[in-house]
């Protein structure tokens, strides 16, 4: 790894979750935030992430946990 790459770490309950529709948040969305912010610290990355999927979920209750660990080299 080099200065400035990121390391997303997570288990299935980030990309599983599930909205009202029943559709998975999905590794695409979670590479698209990561892509659009990864200049932000890990710990704003970190909160972004889980703020999205939690607005991806709405109103529907958590089926896992939603685990992860953001890494940035300096």
């Amino acid at each position: 790894m080099e200065s400035g790459d990121v390391l997303v770490a997570y288990t299935d309950g980030v990309t599983e979750a599930r909205n009202a529709d029943d559709q998975e948040f999905g590794e695409a969305s979670l590479q698209q935030i990561i892509n659009s912010l990864a200049h932000m610290p890990a710990r704003e990355l970190s909160e972004r992430i889980v703020e999205s999927v939690r607005e991806w979920c709405g109103d529907v209750p958590p089926h896992d946990d939603l685990t992860l660990v953001v890494m940035k080299v300096k």
